[in-house]
């Protein structure tokens, strides 16, 4: 049965990836689905790749776990998510005992097989199926500490996860979701690469056909019409965008708003004077981002959500990519009240912006750790990229300052 929102409803979630509640609206990837799931379903085990913004992580939360979940098999399917954070074997004991498998980490540290074991006694098997998802995967090689400890905690949880999916009396099915370049990272810890290599699926951006689904369809679902027009003049305008489908979904996302509110009739369809009023896709994301930052209440909030950018930001066009905060933190850094970067934090991650995580559906506490949802804010935002252009240079100069033993200018060319 087709599922048709209230038009008031807006059907693209901008920069925040699908989840499970968007999959009648997830669309033109439907053929990708199906391979991942006859992948998983064959080898236990799945490595997502792709760049970011590929729509790794809405591929397996809108796309794979809700055909699972509603599948007529008779088997019953537990899926789970986490991000490895700093602590890998914590974030996935937290979530394992939302399913009830009890001492996890103690298990695992234990030996290979305490993953097996804790979800046995948690009666996984005879037609009771654990999915377990690790989004963000590179968040282990970004955040881990240089702590011996802790390395040695990550190669058993991996080492535990690895005879998790190898073995056959719990029904075990692992997916990681991870930037295409920290693959190489994954050969440090034994068997990883191996099991990678025999189950790894490399994400492709969509096609002019498939992006035409993405925009049609939802609108259609949502009671609405879209200009042929408009929807000839975003598969232009994304055709080359490295942030495809991110810019994509925001633009929209605005573009609706703007309709909703200067539509002089229901049966007016979406049209190009919406989608370019809100700046198209080159600039929906930085007026809108803008638009935030001059309303925010005073100097020391601007001055707060500045700090909170270059710090989360770093030097997006490196490898190490984002720098998730702690709330406290962020505050030392700004100089100001944890108050004052939690005021301007708030702004930019309300409903209908979702430019930080986590979702205001988290209380802001003061070991909150916050991130940038997806680097196409730093990149398309003009004052974000000076921002960030800002850091990058200091980070230069402190370097050759550290190096020389007295202060030097540096010029960047």
């Amino acid at each position: 049965m087709s599922v048709v929102l209230p038009s008031t409803s807006n059907p693209f979630p901008g920069l925040r990836p699908f989840d499970a509640s968007l999959h009648h609206l997830f669309f033109g990837r439907e053929k990708q689905v199906e391979g991942l799931l006859e992948l998983l379903l064959q080898q236990h085990f799945l490595a997502v790749v792709g760049p970011s913004g590929g729509g790794k992580s809405s591929l397996i939360r809108a796309g794979m776990v809700p055909i699972l979940q509603e599948g007529s098999d008779g088997e019953h399917w537990e899926a789970v998510l986490c991000k490895p954070g700093s602590d890998l074997l914590d974030s996935m004991t937290s979530v394992l005992e939302q399913v009830g498998a009890r001492q996890v980490r103690e298990r695992v540290l234990r030996g290979a097989g305490g993953l097996v074991e804790a979800l046995e006694e948690a009666n996984f098997g005879a037609g009771r199926n654990l999915l377990l998802v690790v989004d963000q995967f590179e968040e282990l090689f970004r955040l881990q500490s240089d702590d011996k400890e802790e390395s040695r905690e990550v190669a058993l949880c991996l080492n535990a996860i690895l005879h998790a999916v190898q073995q056959r009396q719990v029904p075990v099915y692992i997916v990681l979701t991870m930037r295409t370049e920290f693959l190489g990272h994954c050969t440090l810890y034994p068997g990883l690469a191996e099991a990678i290599n025999e189950a790894d699926y490399l994400v492709p951006r969509l096609t002019p056909v498939q992006l035409r689904e993405a925009i049609e369809r939802p609108v259609a679902v949502a009671g609405a019409r879209i200009s042929s027009q408009l929807v000839e003049r975003l598969l232009a305008d994304v055709e080359n965008d490295e942030d495809q489908l991110p810019v994509l979904q925001h633009a929209m996302m605005r573009t609706w708003d703007y309709w909703k509110e200067q539509r002089t009739g229901d049966d007016e369809p979406l049209q190009l004077d919406h989608y370019e009023a809100v700046g198209a896709v080159a600039g929906a994301l930085s007026k809108h981002a803008e638009e935030i930052y001059q309303g925010l209440p005073d100097s020391e909030a601007q001055r707060a959500a500045e700090s909170v950018f270059k710090t989360l930001a770093g030097a997006t066009s490196s490898s190490s990519g984002r720098h998730p905060t702690a709330l406290s933190a962020l505050a030392e850094i700004a100089g100001v009240e944890e108050t004052a970067v939690a005021q301007a934090v708030e702004q930019f991650r309300k409903p209908g912006c979702w430019f930080l995580t986590p979702s205001d559906e988290v209380v802001l506490t003061a070991e909150t750790v916050l991130d940038i949802a997806h680097e196409s804010l730093v990149r398309l935002w003009e004052r974000a990229q000076q921002w960030s252009e800002e850091e990058q240079a200091s980070a230069v100069t402190v370097h050759v300052s550290a190096w020389t033993g007295r202060e030097k200018e540096i010029l960047i060319y």
